[in-house]
């Protein structure tokens, strides 16, 4: 007499993804713990230490580095079927899973304008951005198609970040920032805005604009509030630009920026477009106001 369950491996098989058995509630506390780790890692971490202890930014930077990028990782993992409602499609993957290598690439062939691989430690980039694109071609998520509405927003956030790196620089000469040597070239141009892409875009705009705004509307909360929100968040995120000597930033800068990215992935529904905005604002910004 057979006492088992001969439907019972068909079931096992059908409930090894735990994204499907997990129940929703437990799921999205999952995404909020996620979410949170980014936001302490950001706020406490990252913006304080410059300010409470300066010296320790040698090993808090990495840590926050490194451990954005890999709860970043995993919360895509983690909401691999619904990364739509987190602004996040194809091309954002793309530049996620690539940027942070193609970082330590540029800085190994000695590109200027590239942050220092300070610590050993940033290699740790490559098994993080491997692991996510295996898994992510294993698991074959569904992701929405890029639409014409989709590359009209590019546009529109390439003219965007374009507009705020003119303010950007134009707000750094006004306050007397000291200029860079050597004026402006080609290099600079191309390399300098990917870098900044590649650096802040891919730090700050999976957390506010994709995953922390995404988990917000899950609570019922209107995109306008989400907005503000986010932006007032970014806008604490920076706060040590009090006590670094660029009080300017933190007034003028920092709160526009937050409200036209956060403007583009609401809009857009993609974080590409205000990561390649990030990019351009930073990167133009900084040759405007450092080397023209």
């Amino acid at each position: 007499m057979h006492l088992t369950n001969r439907k019972g491996p068909e079931v096992i098989a059908r409930t090894t993804d735990l994204s499907k058995v997990v129940d929703p509630d437990t799921h999205m506390r999952v995404t909020w713990l996620l979410v949170a780790g980014l936001f302490l890692l950001r706020i406490p971490l990252y913006t304080g230490i410059p300010i409470f202890a300066p010296d320790a930014t040698v090993w808090a930077d990495p840590l926050f580095e490194i451990g954005t990028y890999f709860l970043t990782a995993l919360l895509i993992w983690w909401e691999r079927e619904r990364l739509s409602d987190f602004h996040i499609d194809k091309l954002v993957l793309m530049l996620f899973i690539l940027g942070k290598p193609l970082e330590l690439l540029l800085y190994q062939m000695q590109i200027p304008f590239t942050y220092p691989a300070r610590s050993a430690a940033y290699l740790l980039y490559l098994p993080i951005a491997i692991g996510l694109g295996l898994a992510l071609l294993l698991a074959r998520p569904k992701l929405p198609k890029l639409s014409a509405r989709f590359w009209g927003w590019m546009i529109i956030g390439i003219l965007g970040g374009i507009a705020l790196g003119v303010y950007f620089g134009s707000v750094m000469k006004a306050n007397n920032v000291q200029s860079g040597a050597g004026g402006i070239t080609l290099e600079l141009l191309v390399f300098l805005p990917i870098q900044q892409m590649l650096y802040a875009g891919l730090a700050e705009e999976p957390f506010f604009r994709g995953f922390l705004w995404g988990s917000l509307r899950k609570t019922g909360l209107k995109d306008v509030w989400i907005w503000l929100i986010q932006a007032g968040l970014f806008w604490l995120g920076h706060f040590y630009a009090l006590t670094n000597g660029a009080p300017w930033s933190f007034w003028l800068i920092v709160p526009v920026g937050g409200l036209i990215l956060g403007l583009l992935a609401w809009r857009s529904r993609s974080i590409a477009t205000s990561m390649l905005a990030h990019g351009l604002a930073n990167g133009l910004g900084q040759i405007v106001g450092f080397y023209s």
